[in-house]
């Protein structure tokens, strides 16, 4: 029999506090959530992910109230940056990097002396959070740099009888992990774009922001450069001067015997459901893409292709700065970019 909405969150609250581990839907993608306050509960999140130790967790909180609890001898300045990020974005997609205070573990920060706060938008969360006072360290469920999953199916295929429970949300709105902005340095930066643009966070602030800095000291969720990836080989065709159709036809030439799939931006018209290579358009709009992008992934990784690739409007991303986080998935989640000659060339020998 299913749960209702307050009998589900009273039953992920209970396992939470007796130290079990629980997906939680967010807007942006599934948690693997474990009480804040309870250590042996966060290593069986490492665990359960195959997640190095040195790799920080996101805190997340129910309200900014806590927040300061967590923080260590914040100046003024980032005191105002992170009530002004906070009244404009949370909750929501955006993570903020902190000085952590004394208490807070190294399990949680990575050994670090910052730690990494949000509040997600999604109603049972922010309902399950609200009755746990010491707030949930969550990162993506999923197995260290696997897809990231944007539906209950997802988390289950991932990581199975690992979890305790599946807080069930339905689909993510959003799709695509968190911004993360440092805020523990002399200026905002950047360490990992999402649908929280720069341009959002330099206008809220009425400052400028830097955008990931590679020289960062800073370990944060999702900056490996391998990561979200499917088993399958996965490539980025990075030809600019060809049409969806005609990469398609040429495809299907140079790989005949070939099992592929494509994702893009184009919908192409009458397109026969049977024909030899599997194409999945997404959207032109960097929201509706970033939504179905992990899903299309998982898709794609289960139907056993033997291979996937991606090709991108390069005139159509460049107008939009939100395609940036796109980007950034999809270049950490392709093995490498690659050229039709390329293609070509590996086929002949």
């Amino acid at each position: 029999m299913a749960l209702n909405t307050l009998e589900s969150v009273k039953l992920a609250s209970t396992l939470l506090k007796q130290g079990k581990l629980v997906a939680i839907p967010t807007e942006t993608v599934y948690g693997l959530a474990a009480d804040a306050s309870q250590t042996a509960a966060i290593q069986e999140i490492f665990i359960a992910k195959g997640r190095p130790n040195n790799h920080p967790l996101i805190v997340h909180l129910a309200n900014v109230s806590q927040i300061w609890d967590w923080g260590k001898q914040l100046s003024q300045e980032s005191i105002k940056d992170i009530e002004c990020l906070a009244e404009h974005f949370w909750p929501g997609p955006l993570t903020i990097i902190m000085k952590k205070a004394d208490w807070v573990p190294d399990i949680i920060t990575g050994g670090q002396d910052t730690v990494a706060i949000r509040i997600p938008n999604h109603p049972l969360t922010l309902d399950l959070l609200g009755t746990l006072p010491n707030g949930l360290v969550a990162p993506s469920a999923n197995r260290f740099g696997r897809i990231s999953p944007t539906t209950p199916a997802h988390v289950h295929k991932e990581l199975g009888d690992k979890v305790a429970y599946i807080l069930d949300g339905g689909p993510c709105t959003i799709g695509l992990e968190s911004t993360i902005v440092n805020l523990s340095g002399e200026q905002p930066v950047i360490l990992r774009p999402g649908m929280i643009s720069h341009e959002q966070l330099s206008a809220a602030l009425n400052k400028p922001v830097l955008f990931i800095n590679k020289d960062s000291t800073i370990r944060a969720p999702g900056v490996l450069d391998s990561h979200y990836a499917p088993n399958t080989a996965f490539y980025r065709i990075s030809d600019n001067d060809i049409t969806t159709a005609e990469l398609i036809n040429e495809l299907e030439a140079v790989l005949p015997d070939s099992k592929i799939a494509l994702i893009g931006h184009v919908a192409l018209e009458n397109r026969n459901e049977n024909a030899p290579i599997t194409y999945r358009s997404l959207s032109h709009h960097p929201e509706a893409f970033s939504q179905n992008f992990y899903s299309t992934l998982h898709e794609l990784d289960e139907a056993e292709f033997d291979s996937i690739f991606c090709h991108l409007d390069e005139k159509l991303i460049s107008q939009d700065i939100r395609w940036l986080s796109v980007l950034d998935r999809l270049q950490k989640a392709a093995h490498h970019d690659i050229t039709l000659h390329q293609i070509k060339l590996i086929m002949l020998t």
